[in-house]
């Protein structure tokens, strides 16, 4: 088997909470040619997640690339291609869920024949869980609960649970990703792919390649240091302000000394001319 160096996606935002958009994008696009290729030859690997996600390390200076793991539960359909592989021997019987349920599609959720597109549902809430910091249905309580919400609710949009904001486009293209009929989402991985390319190309450059906000102790930090800093000033400035009456006082006491000086000096002139006449 091929030897792997790196970690899973699971593993990064376990690490990371959420990742940068740029980064995000540039994943789920990778992800998307791989489903491309394995739907090409009638594979639909019905597991897609985090944790099935591979983030290979390709040495100083390349990028990542994402290879996808484990078609342990990949459901073969011979129909779609001659390429196709020999179907397990083992088959999944009718009526049986399969999946992960965080990231399972509403029509495996309630035990419906599925194609390719579940794979893009799947697709769609591991973009979202990129996006957001976590999956749209998060709130339920049971294994139960969580199917009934992927097979029925409506997901708030990521861009509520996101920590940078989220272009309203993106916004739309997960939630279309994430729609229960399966005519309404994307019908081929290399259309969502297509759309997520596009969207790639006019995001800001401030959601760049590996780009995070600054940790919360690291923004105190600077905040406060930024506020020391101005404090420091006023303060310089209130010393300033508050010695020029003391430099009037000290021009004045000498003002007066001299006058003094003077008069006394003139005083003692005066005197003696007047004892030397006499």
């Amino acid at each position: 088997m091929e030897q792997l160096r790196g970690h899973t996606l699971e593993g990064e935002l376990a690490k990371c909470g959420q990742l940068p958009l740029r980064t995000t994008l540039e994943y789920t696009c990778q992800l998307l040619r791989a489903l491309a290729a394995t739907h090409a030859i009638g594979i639909i690997h019905r597991n897609i997640k985090p944790g099935k996600l591979f983030l290979c390390d390709e040495g100083p200076g390349r990028s990542e690339t994402l290879k996808v793991l484990d078609f342990g539960i990949a459901r073969v359909m011979p129909e779609v291609s001659p390429l196709a592989p020999q179907p397990l021997v083992v088959s999944t019987d009718a009526g049986t869920v399969v999946g992960t349920p965080e990231y399972i599609s509403p029509e495996a959720a309630t035990a419906k024949p599925l194609d390719q597109r579940a794979d893009l549902y799947a697709a769609g809430l591991v973009l979202y869980r990129m996006v957001a910091g976590r999956g749209p249905f998060d709130h339920a309580a049971t294994e139960a609960k969580l199917l009934a919400a992927q097979a029925n609710e409506v997901p708030a949009p990521p861009s509520r649970f996101a920590r940078e904001p989220v272009p309203a486009e993106l916004d739309d293209t997960i939630l279309r990703a994430l729609r229960k009929s399966p005519d309404e989402r994307f019908q081929t991985a290399d259309e969502m792919r297509a759309e997520l390319e596009r969207l790639l190309s006019v995001l800001p450059e401030s959601s760049t390649r590996r780009s995070s906000p600054p940790r919360e102790s690291e923004a105190s930090e600077s905040e406060f240091e930024r506020e020391a800093h101005a404090k420091a000033e006023i303060e310089v400035d209130d010393l300033s302000a508050a010695s020029l009456p003391v430099r009037r006082k000290m021009s004045n006491m000498w003002l007066f000394v001299a006058a003094a000086v003077i008069t006394a000096t003139a005083t003692a002139a005066i005197v003696a001319l007047l004892v030397g006449s006499r």
